[in-house]
Order: structure tokens, then C-alpha cells, then sequence
């Protein structure tokens, strides 16, 4: 019975914290909690794969977008996410089911997913710090703005803290033992801690700065502009909410991440002293809110982009029959956007 696993007594498992080392019996609420867990991993892993491969692949597909910073940024994102479903979610589940179900070697299993899942976290999370940074830059230096922010140096800086965080991370794990939760959780807190204050901060001044450009060339429209065509620009100021899709990811970054955070704060302060169930239980609740992240990060990709919603569209034959509001970056408009929105847009 599923209910009734254990784990082996005596078996040690370095890397994982001690409901997993101690041989016990689950209860049916630990069990139901996983089993449900696994079946929605299940299916969103499917799912996040194919939305992130048609985001990358309407990207990379064209010139115009895979040549723009901002779009290649939205596209490393992407490519995290893809990770996540493509190799975290399976091992999610695999290691799921075979703890319930005591697997041979599965404290080998668990390990292979914690590093997956600590990798695929880092790189999210530096994929977000480019993103806020890459907004950042655009606004308070938009002249230098092409010097400064290239294709190459975007891909080498993601790629050295991709590996430099990830080494250690993995390092870490493989390194602390398990009853050391309180040096692990500082780690791991030290580590995320930076990188989300430095995100919130970057966001804040993008935010600010966006909303001064549009009183500013509203203003302008407003007093040199006809009728006719202060109406034509002032649709083109729509191009400058695309600085507003980082702050959607962000949301659906701190919601996803936020019981991450918690539960670590939990750990630093009450130790071990806490109900086992509810400690299973919330540990496949927040690895599922995180692997989420991935699948809803395409969704919002698509709505925020205008380009990148008609070539998914163009994919997918079924969503062709669905209504479409004009493209606002379309290549009959494409030359009359003002330098300063080319700039904020990320183009």
C-alpha cells in the first residue's frame, strides 16, 4: 500500500532533509497530497514545455525579435521554463511516486531532482535579474542604451551566473549533511534574498521612469499633434506598456515563490521542531507552485506580446478561429514609433 511505504532504516541520504532519512510511515493525507501533486505536475509539464517551445521558437524565428534585447531576454526566460518542464517536473514525479511507493535507490532519485530543482530555480532567477536590469538600463541610460546591453554580453552574463550560482548551489547540497538544515536554509536564503530585492528595486525605478515618459510624450502629442494624428501616436503609446510584462512576472514570481521563502524562514527559526505532515505536505505544495511559474510565463509572454501572440497563433491552427485586435507592432506601422517607445519596448 502506498500509504504504508517507509523508508529503509539506516539509509542515508546526505542531501535531504530528515522526513526523507528516517523510515516512517505516511499518512493518508501526505499521500493523497502527493499523489495529486504528481498528476498536476503531470499535465502542466506537458503543457509548459510546448507553450515555452512555441515562445522561443516565434522569437527566434524573427530577425526583428531575436536581434532585440528585450524579446532574447523574454527568450532565456522562456528556456528556463522549458528546462523546468522538460527535466525538473518528470523528476518531480518520478521521485515523488517512488518514495510513496519505495523504489530501489530512490534517496539517489531525490537527490538528482533536488540538484534539477536547484538549478532550474537559479536560472529562473537570474533570467528575472536580466530582465529587471535590462529595463533598468533602457530607461536611466536609453542613449547608451544599445552600447551598453548587447546580444553577446546579455548571453555570457546569464551563462557565468547560471554556472557560478548553480556551482554552488549544487556544492552545497552535496556537501552539507542533512542535519545541518539551519547552514543549508542560510544558504539557500542568502543566495535567493539579493537577487529579489535587487529585482524589486530595478522594477520600481523602471516603473516610476515608464510613467514620467508617457505624461511626457502625451504632453507632447497633445500640444504639436492634429486630431488625426495625435490619435494614430497616441495608439502607439501602447508599445510602452511592454515594460509593464515584467511587472506580471514579478507577481506571479512572488506568489509562487513566496511559500519557498516562508517555509525556509520556518526552518531557520523552528528547526525540526514542526509537524512532520505539514512539512510533506507543504513541500509538494511548493515545488508545484513553482514549477507552475513556468507554465504561466508563456501565457503572459503571449498576451503582453503582440508578435509573439500571432506566431504561436500561427502554430496552432485552432487559434486561428479565435478574434485578434490588430497588432500594434506591425510591419505597416513599425517606422512611425517614436524613438523613445522603440527604446522602452526593448527594440
Amino acid at each position: 500500500m502506498a500509504d504504508n511505504a517507509t523508508s529503509p532504516r539506516g539509509q542515508q541520504c546526505p542531501t535531504l532533509v530528515e522526513e526523507f532519512i528516517e523510515g516512517h510511515l505516511y499518512s493518508q493525507t501526505v499521500v493523497t497530497a502527493w499523489y495529486v501533486a504528481s498528476a498536476i505536475n503531470s499535465v502542466s509539464a506537458v503543457l509548459t514545455v510546448l507553450l515555452n517551445a512555441l515562445v522561443i521558437w516565434a522569437i527566434l524565428e524573427n530577425h526583428r525579435l531575436r536581434t532585440s534585447t528585450y524579446h532574447l531576454t523574454l527568450a532565456v526566460q522562456s528556456g528556463a521554463d522549458l528546462f523546468v518542464g522538460h527535466v525538473t517536473q518528470p523528476l518531480f514525479v518520478a521521485s515523488t511516486l517512488c518514495r510513496l511507493n519505495n523504489c530501489f535507490n530512490n534517496c539517489s532519485l531525490f537527490v538528482t531532482y533536488y540538484v534539477v530543482l536547484c538549478i532550474g530555480a537559479c536560472c529562473s532567477v537570474i533570467s528575472l535579474v536580466m530582465l529587471s536590469l535590462e529595463r533598468y538600463i533602457a530607461l536611466q541610460y536609453p542613449l547608451r542604451y544599445q552600447d551598453i546591453i548587447t546580444v553577446k554580453r546579455l548571453l555570457l552574463g546569464y551563462f557565468t551566473c547560471c554556472t557560478l550560482i548553480g556551482s554552488v548551489l549544487v556544492s552545497m547540497i552535496l556537501t552539507i549533511k542533512s542535519e545541518s538544515q539551519f547552514l543549508r536554509s542560510s544558504v539557500q536564503t542568502a543566495l535567493i534574498v539579493p537577487c529579489i530585492v535587487f529585482i524589486f528595486i530595478s522594477y520600481i525605478k523602471v516603473y516610476r521612469t515608464t510613467c514620467k515618459h508617457m505624461k511626457a510624450i502625451t504632453s507632447l502629442l497633445d500640444r504639436f499633434a492634429g486630431n488625426g494624428e495625435m490619435s494614430h501616436r497616441r495608439s502607439r503609446l501602447q508599445e510602452l506598456k511592454r515594460t509593464f510584462t515584467t511587472g506580471i512576472v514579478l507577481a506571479v514570481f512572488v506568489l509562487t515563490y513566496s511559500p519557498i521563502l516562508l517555509l525556509r524562514l520556518v526552518v531557520l527559526i523552528k528547526g525540526r521542531d514542526w509537524s512532520l505532515d505539514y512539512n510533506l505536505v507543504t513541500y509538494v505544495i511548493w515545488t508545484t507552485l513553482f514549477h507552475l511559474q513556468s507554465l504561466i510565463n508563456p501565457f503572459i509572454f503571449s498576451v503582453r506580446q503582440c508578435e509573439i501572440r500571432r506566431a504561436i497563433r500561427r502554430r496552432i491552427p485552432l487559434l486561428n478561429r479565435l478574434p485578434c485586435t490588430p497588432c500594434c507592432g506591425s510591419h505597416r506601422n513599425i517606422r512611425r514609433v517614436l524613438p523613445v517607445e522603440n527604446i522602452v519596448a526593448g527594440g
